[in-house]
């Protein structure tokens, strides 16, 4: 029985450096954004439009957990997470968790980290931050503390994040892997060719592992 979905290789990410990733590193800014003098002041507005939207929100997604709360079953999976997060060192603090941010502006931020080699470290600490410390990772001040923790220039990241840098790049890579079938996390891919969505017992993941090599042994990827 198949434990997964066929798939194609992904394109997106692909680790050129471009754009405000080449910034970061000190070279000439990308074309797309000299072309466009306003594109500043559309995403400046657009983000407040967002951070409005996101205050409206936050009343809505408050993260009830206490026991006997609005949604028992979500406490059910917190309290599970907990302990098996305890289990590898990893403390879960769910309870810290005010709202759910707006994320365009961290995923803006691994893209450029990706320039510098410390896209992995960046994306750990954006985890930790959200939901071990409990803090605001849609808030740039607390991204721009990651990003300088990391070695990147905080003063550039701060002007990146006001000009509206790689925000459209970043909505084209959701785009396409919402258009290829990705509608949440976690989502599995393995060898560029089977897909395997949600949190999975192990077994279907070596399961799936396994069927990528045989696959992958006996065709090209696609």
């Amino acid at each position: 029985m198949r434990v997964g979905v066929e798939w194609r290789r992904l394109k997106v990410g692909d680790g050129q450096r471009h754009g405000a990733e080449a910034q970061l590193l000190g070279t000439p800014r990308h074309a797309a954004i000299q072309d466009r003098p306003h594109a500043g002041n559309r995403a400046d507005r657009e983000h407040e439009r967002e951070q409005r939207n996101e205050k409206s929100r936050a009343r809505q997604h408050r993260v009830p957990l206490s026991i006997g709360g609005r949604d028992g079953r979500l406490n059910a999976v917190h309290d599970q997470l907990v302990q098996l997060g305890a289990e590898v060192g990893l403390p879960f603090a769910f309870d810290k968790i005010a709202r759910a941010p707006n994320t365009l502006d961290a995923h803006r931020l691994i893209r450029w980290a990706a320039a510098t080699g410390a896209q992995g470290a960046v994306v750990d600490r954006l985890f930790r931050a959200y939901f071990v410390e409990g803090r605001d990772i849609g808030d740039r001040a607390t991204l721009l503390d990651i990003a300088a923790e990391h070695g990147l220039d905080r003063e550039r990241v701060a002007r990146l994040l006001e000009e509206g840098a790689d925000v459209e790049a970043v909505r084209n890579e959701i785009s396409e892997v919402q258009a290829i079938g990705v509608t949440g996390v976690p989502f599995f891919i393995f060898a560029g060719r089977l897909g395997v969505p949600g949190a999975q017992d192990v077994s279907v993941l070596r399961r799936a592992i396994a069927e990528a090599r045989a696959a992958a042994r006996t065709q090209p990827a696609p």
